[in-house]
C-alpha cells in the first residue's frame, strides 16, 4: 500500500514515504520553523512519487509533544477530506522501542512535564521487543530505580534528563513495522494523542476594576 508515514511527537519531526517499486524516501527536520507540508513534500519529491497516488497516512499518536500530534493529525484528516486516504495511528513510544538496538530490558522514557514520565518497560528477544508493562507515569525516583536494576533507558531525551541512555526518537518506518504487528489500531475518527492524564483548562479570573 502506497503510505505516508509521519511523527511530530518530538522535537524531530519525521515523514516517511513508501511507494514500492520507486523507493522509499525518509525526511528528518529538527528545526521546527520548516512548515510540516514542507516537509512531506520533500519527501514526495526525493521519492519521485505525487500526492493523487496516495493511499494511507500513517500518524504517531505519542505520548510526546501535544501540540505536535494535534497538528499530524489535523493535517491529515484535512488531507483525507479532499482524496480516498486511509488513516491510521500508532503509539510513538512504541515506535522507539522498534527503532532501539538494545539487548534485554529496557525502558523507553518520555517526558511528561510537571517532573513525571512516560514510562514503558521492554524486553528484547530475538523475535525484537515485547512490552513487559504498559504505558504509565512516573516519578524521576522509579526510573532512576529502573536504571539501577539493570534496565536500558531509552528516548529523545534520556541523556539530557538522566544523563545517560540511547537517545532515539520514533522513526516512522517503525510506526508502519508496530502497524504491521497490531491489530490495536486507531481507526480515522477516533485518532487522538495519547495523553494519561485528564486535559485541563483553568479559566481566568475576571479582570479587576480600577475605580
Amino acid at each position: 500500500m502506497k503510505t505516508l508515514a509521519i511523527d511530530f511527537s518530538t522535537d524531530r519531526r519525521a515523514a516517511h514515504l513508501d511507494f514500492g517499486q520507486r523507493g522509499p524516501a525518509t525526511i528528518f527536520q529538527f528545526n521546527r520553523q520548516v512548515g510540516a507540508l514542507a516537509l512531506i513534500e520533500t519527501a514526495f519529491e526525493k521519492a519521485g512519487a505525487e500526492r493523487s497516488e496516495l493511499e494511507r497516512i500513517v500518524l504517531g499518536l505519542g505520548p510526546g509533544s501535544y501540540t505536535g500530534i494535534r497538528s499530524a493529525i489535523a493535517l491529515a484528516q484535512g488531507w483525507a477530506l479532499g482524496a480516498e486516504v486511509e488513516l491510521v495511528g500508532a503509539p510513538s513510544v512504541d515506535a522507539i522501542a522498534c527503532g532501539a538496538a538494545v539487548q534485554g530490558d529496557f525502558v523507553v522514557v518520555l517526558d511528561a512535564q510537571r517532573g513525571e514520565f512516560y514510562t514503558k518497560y521492554f524486553r528484547f528477544n530475538g523475535d525484537g521487543a515485547s512490552a513487559t508493562s504498559e504505558l504509565r507515569i512516573q516519578d524521576r525516583a522509579a526510573v532512576e530505580a529502573a536504571a539501577k536494576s539493570g534496565a536500558r533507558l531509552v528516548g529523545p531525551e534520556v541523556v539530557k534528563d538522566f544523563g545517560g541512555g540511547d537517545i532515539v526518537h520514533p522513526d516512522p518506518v517503525d510506526l508502519v513495522r508496530v502497524l504491521a504487528k497490531t491489530d490495536d489500531k486507531a481507526m480515522v475518527g477516533e485518532l487522538e494523542p495519547i495523553y494519561l492524564r485528564p486535559t485541563e483548562f483553568k479559566k481566568a479570573p475576571p479582570a479587576r476594576l480600577i475605580e
